[in-house]
């Protein structure tokens, strides 16, 4: 059983959920995040923006590829050239 009211303390809705053992927990709506105060477990919709920032965490170049492995790539064929002509 379950019941959608307001939190008392933060005002998000939250779901109280009965638990097997007879404890009532709260819920994020719709989720099953255990509720914290203040925490939004739904991200907000905003506009999408482009931007011609580079990604920090997966820096490419301009051929798509992630640039370490554009190095691995580089250092594997020149190894081959090696190996095969020398």
């Amino acid at each position: 059983m379950s019941y959608i009211k307001n939190c008392k303390i933060c005002g998000q809705r939250i779901s109280l959920r009965e638990m097997s053992h007879g404890q009532w927990v709260a819920f994020d709506v719709n989720t099953d995040k255990p509720h914290k105060h203040g925490k939004s477990s739904r991200k907000k919709a905003g506009p999408k923006i482009q931007s011609n920032q580079i990604d920090r965490e997966s820096p490419t170049n301009n051929d798509g590829f992630p640039t370490g492995q554009t190095v691995v790539i580089a250092v594997v064929v020149i190894g081959l050239l090696f190996f095969f002509f020398s």
